[in-house]
Protein backbone atom coordinates (compact mmCIF):
# COMPACT_ATOMS: atom_id res chain seq x y z
CA UNK A 1 0.00 0.00 0.00
CA UNK A 2 1.52 3.58 -1.02
CA UNK A 3 1.18 6.22 1.46
CA UNK A 4 -1.26 9.30 0.59
CA UNK A 5 -0.58 12.31 1.26
CA UNK A 6 -3.19 14.89 2.48
CA UNK A 7 -3.80 17.87 1.35
CA UNK A 8 -1.75 20.68 2.79
CA UNK A 9 -4.26 22.51 5.58
CA UNK A 10 -2.53 25.35 7.85
CA UNK A 11 -5.63 24.60 10.07
CA UNK A 12 -4.16 21.58 10.54
CA UNK A 13 -0.36 22.16 10.97
CA UNK A 14 1.75 19.79 13.01
CA UNK A 15 1.74 21.15 16.53
CA UNK A 16 5.30 19.98 17.13
CA UNK A 17 7.21 22.09 14.38
CA UNK A 18 4.14 23.86 12.25
CA UNK A 19 4.73 22.15 8.51
CA UNK A 20 1.62 20.88 7.25
CA UNK A 21 3.35 18.06 4.77
CA UNK A 22 2.52 14.47 6.49
CA UNK A 23 2.16 11.11 4.65
CA UNK A 24 -1.25 9.20 5.96
CA UNK A 25 0.07 5.73 7.88
CA UNK A 26 -3.36 3.96 8.22
CA UNK A 27 -6.66 4.24 9.23
CA UNK A 28 -8.21 3.61 12.65
CA UNK A 29 -11.29 3.31 13.93
CA UNK A 30 -12.17 3.34 17.89
CA UNK A 31 -12.04 -0.21 18.55
CA UNK A 32 -11.70 -0.37 22.09
CA UNK A 33 -14.40 1.49 23.96
CA UNK A 34 -16.68 2.31 20.39
CA UNK A 35 -17.54 5.84 21.45
CA UNK A 36 -18.05 6.31 17.75
CA UNK A 37 -18.37 4.60 14.31
CA UNK A 38 -15.96 7.39 12.59
CA UNK A 39 -13.08 6.16 10.69
CA UNK A 40 -9.68 8.16 11.79
CA UNK A 41 -6.68 9.11 9.47
CA UNK A 42 -3.16 8.34 11.36
CA UNK A 43 -0.26 10.76 9.68
CA UNK A 44 3.24 11.27 10.19
CA UNK A 45 4.93 14.80 9.55
CA UNK A 46 7.43 14.52 7.33
CA UNK A 47 9.68 17.28 8.95
CA UNK A 48 9.30 16.04 12.98
CA UNK A 49 7.54 12.46 12.51
CA UNK A 50 5.10 13.43 14.98
CA UNK A 51 2.29 10.72 14.78
CA UNK A 52 -1.05 12.58 15.03
CA UNK A 53 -4.91 12.52 13.75
CA UNK A 54 -5.82 14.52 10.42
CA UNK A 55 -7.77 16.57 10.45
CA UNK A 56 -7.00 17.68 14.08
CA UNK A 57 -10.45 16.81 16.02
CA UNK A 58 -11.54 20.07 18.24
CA UNK A 59 -11.44 19.41 22.25
CA UNK A 60 -15.77 19.31 22.04
CA UNK A 61 -14.94 15.76 19.32
CA UNK A 62 -12.25 14.47 21.23
CA UNK A 63 -13.96 14.75 24.70
CA UNK A 64 -16.62 12.65 23.15
CA UNK A 65 -14.27 9.72 22.37
CA UNK A 66 -13.14 9.64 26.14
CA UNK A 67 -15.80 7.64 28.38
CA UNK A 68 -15.82 8.49 31.80
CA UNK A 69 -13.93 5.17 33.12
CA UNK A 70 -11.03 5.84 30.33
CA UNK A 71 -8.80 6.60 33.61
CA UNK A 72 -8.23 3.92 36.47
CA UNK A 73 -8.48 5.76 39.63
CA UNK A 74 -9.75 4.05 43.15
CA UNK A 75 -11.82 6.23 44.82
CA UNK A 76 -10.26 9.01 47.25
CA UNK A 77 -6.85 8.99 44.57
CA UNK A 78 -5.89 12.78 43.24
CA UNK A 79 -4.51 13.95 40.25
CA UNK A 80 -1.81 16.73 41.22
CA UNK A 81 -0.02 18.86 38.28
Amino acid sequence: MTPTHPTPDPANACLACGSTDCRTLFHATDRLYATTSKSFLVVECSRCRLIRLYPKPSPEELSTYYPTNYWHANPGDQITA
